[in-house]
């Protein structure tokens, strides 16, 4: 098999909680154990640039700061002056206030809705312009390499991936990538946007906010000093297929980002405890991760990883059309 990448560093995080390639973490059906609180101070420097920029600016520089500082390069910031960075993000996050008192508005008094939209500032817009996400991580880490920003839930995180193994493979300033997503699943209108949507999920569905980046790279130089490495398997169109490849015996589980419909799904608990459970539904477990799905996936691969490094993990992300992008993550 070809490894697409290596991957040298991870970070993500869950709610208001972070985890990096290197922490101790214990899981169950519903929660990450012994994840540490988010400090954005380690990581934005001037309180300046931090009531400047959006939560879900925040989240992600925070995860790729992880991903960075857990690198072997994080004593080594020139040999990432020319990394490149690709993100993958929603767009339109707002004060949540402004938007209750919005759709009240059009409930109640119709004339009024101008003078509720008049409260929003342009910094509240122009801070969700897609670009500044990777236009601040570049910033705040001095990455001066290409930079671009997709958008589109599963698939945008596919091909933000994609995109960062095909332009690294021909590059000739640097073969290293940061590539990451966020999704902030919290808020009340991205939450009824994903209710009413063709594509929602079953009742009980939960809306994680979540952030997620890995640190790449498509250099053989790095092999020896990368925490994994992780190809890409292939697509599938349907669920049977997938389960199919799934009970390979060669993955000792399978990270899904999906609702799958066959009831096959367990406690993530038993796979470090050896009791044969294959498929953990990260959807299920911790809600709709959208943008971060992944990225997210990766980095909880590599935490795992960690624990049985013998093993390799196969990671499933749905895309929009309904077909799965898998991956493989070894060491």
């Amino acid at each position: 098999m070809i490894y697409n990448a290596y991957i040298l560093g991870v970070g993500a995080s869950l709610e208001n909680e972070i985890f990096n390639t290197f922490s101790d973490i214990n899981i169950d059906n519903d929660r990450l154990i012994g994840l540490e609180q988010i400090q954005y101070s380690n990581y934005i420097k001037k309180k300046r640039d931090l009531n400047n920029m959006s939560e879900s600016q925040c989240l992600l520089v925070a995860a790729s700061g992880e991903a960075i500082n857990t690198s072997p390069f994080s004593t080594k910031p020139e040999v990432l002056e020319n990394a490149n960075i690709y993100t993958v993000c929603s767009i339109g996050e707002r004060d949540v206030k402004v938007d209750e008192r919005t759709k009240h508005a059009w409930t109640q008094d119709v004339s009024t809705v101008n003078a509720e939209i008049a409260r929003l500032r342009p910094t509240q817009l122009l801070m969700e312009l897609a670009n500044l996400y990777s236009a601040n991580i570049s910033i705040l880490f001095n990455i001066c390499g290409e930079s671009l920003t997709f958008i589109g839930e599963q698939s945008g995180a596919s091909q933000a991936f994609k995109h960062a193994i095909e332009h690294t493979l021909t590059a000739t300033e640097s073969p290293i990538s940061l590539v990451g997503g966020v999704s902030n699943g919290s808020r009340e209108i991205i939450a009824e946007a994903i209710e009413h949507s063709v594509n929602s999920l079953a009742e009980g569905r939960k809306f994680a906010k979540a952030s997620a980046s890995a640190l790449i790279s498509t250099s053989e130089a790095h092999r020896d000093i990368a925490v994994a490495k992780v190809s890409l398997v292939g697509s599938y169109d349907d669920e049977a297929a997938l389960l199919e490849k799934i009970n390979e015996p060669q993955y000792v589980s399978c990270l899904v980002t999906t609702e799958l419909t066959t009831d096959v799904e367990g406690s993530l608990d038993s796979i470090t405890e050896g009791d044969g459970t294959k498929i953990i539904n990260l959807t299920k477990r911790f809600g709709y991760l959208a943008e971060a799905s992944l990225s997210f996936q990766f980095a909880l691969a590599v935490v795992l990883l960690n624990k049985q490094p013998e093993k390799h993990f196969l990671v499933a992300c749905q895309m929009i059309d309904g077909r799965y992008q898998t991956y493989e993550i070894s060491k």
